[in-house]
């Protein structure tokens, strides 16, 4: 592993965030496989385009995101061509014609990288959700108040 690596991977996981928040979800491919199996908490896995058109969908109701990235622990391979990842998230969610119009959640996501011709992509990542706060309302209605009494992983 080396310096070079990890930074690769930290900018992943931002270019990520910056997709989501700007509605530039091309930025998508640049992160993920075409064939990533990504896993939201709650959900059946799905392929990056799957991903992408969800994001679409859903992001398009919201007058405003920022997705935080934060704390990643990367563990590459002796091989230097795989290597996993965990980083915490936290998500703010705006939407102006809900009251109140905030709704914030936070967790980790785990992910499995592999070093590609075109540099490190992320094929695989699963989603915890951790804690929500605010109005479900923003988000669809159908997340619980509170945290998930917290355990050992």
């Amino acid at each position: 592993m080396t310096v070079a690596d990890d930074l690769a991977i930290i900018r992943l996981l931002s270019v990520y965030a910056r997709a989501l928040d700007t509605l530039e979800l091309d930025g998508i491919d640049e992160v993920f496989t075409v064939d990533a199996r990504l896993e939201m908490s709650k959900g059946r896995p799905m392929d990056r385009a799957a991903y992408k058109a969800m994001c679409a969908t859903k992001l398009a109701k919201l007058d405003a995101t920022q997705h935080m990235v934060t704390n990643p622990i990367i563990d590459v391979a002796a091989s230097g061509t795989t290597a996993r990842c965990r980083s915490y998230y936290q998500a703010q969610h705006a939407r102006n014609d809900c009251d109140p119009p905030l709704a914030l959640m936070g967790g980790w996501v785990d992910d499995e990288l592999e070093l590609r011709d075109e540099g490190w992509r992320i094929t695989a990542r699963r989603w915890t959700s951790v804690w929500f706060d605010g109005n479900a309302e923003v988000l669809g209605g159908a997340l619980r108040q509170g945290a998930q009494r917290r355990r050992a992983t």
